[in-house]
């Protein structure tokens, strides 16, 4: 919150000069009029410039932060308080940074819970499927093609391709979608990848189901909430350099 509420301060600075000067326009006598800003100098555009920024950043943020749908009314109605040195303004700064923070911790605490229950659940109706196998960290793969041959190291460096889902099928990341391999040394990537292609001949496709704790923990990674089962079908391509120490 500390981040978001000094760039914000440091936008309403220079928002805060803005000079624009309003001219009122009336299409016709059905239409209400509206005010169209002019921009009639540099530092007007860099106000306006500014404006745009932060009301982008702030609509993200907002709308990240808020469990529900925001209401930007009141949005805008404290912030143009605090342009304006309202003195009527409900709440200092760090009475309003501590509630925000509060409430997020709250209800990213409340998403961890449910997301941890759902992937457990999953996870333990998927290990009664027939052909789906369990592994001692907990690993579960399914073999979609099974070949005979040489099987990697834990830092050998293989070629595959992959096609990579959350448990309600959510794409996050696929080489196949993207129609190129990738090349990777196994000591370089999640747990759960380490443990699964090693089982794999070269040839062969494994469908791995990898535990949150296999594979990003309790971590956001970019479109992976946290604490989420990864699912991954692999084919193993190529031993590009095999170590099996």
């Amino acid at each position: 919150m500390k981040k978001f509420l000094c760039f914000a301060l440091t936008c309403f600075l220079l928002v805060g000069t803005i000079s624009a000067k309003p001219k009122k326009t009336k299409k016709s006598k059905k239409n209400k009029s509206k005010t169209e800003f002019v921009l009639s100098n540099e530092i007007d555009s860099m106000c306006y410039a500014a404006g745009i920024l932060l009301g982008n950043e702030s609509k993200k943020m907002v709308a990240h932060a808020i469990d529900g749908t925001p209401n930007y009314d009141v949005f805008l109605h404290s912030f143009s308080q605090v342009l304006h040195s309202d003195s009527t303004i409900k709440m200092s700064i760090n009475v309003a940074d501590s509630l925000l923070g509060t409430y997020v911790a709250r209800i990213q605490k409340e998403k961890n819970e449910k997301q941890i229950t759902q992937n457990k659940a999953f996870l333990e109706e998927n290990a009664k499927r027939e052909g789906v196998q369990t592994t001692a960290s907990g690993l579960q793969y399914e073999i979609i093609k099974q070949t005979r041959g040489i099987m990697p190291g834990p830092k050998s460096k293989v070629k595959v391709h992959y096609h990579g889902t959350l448990i309600d099928g959510t794409v996050f990341d696929s080489s196949v979608q993207r129609g190129e391999e990738i090349s990777f040394r196994l000591d370089q990537v999640i747990a759960g990848w380490q443990e699964g292609v090693q089982l794999m001949p070269v040839g062969s496709t494994y469908k791995f189901f990898i535990p949150a704790e296999l594979g990003y923990g309790a971590r956001d990674m970019g479109t992976i909430p946290a604490n989420s089962t990864l699912i991954f079908e692999v084919q193993l391509l190529e031993i590009e350099e095999l170590n099996n120490n």
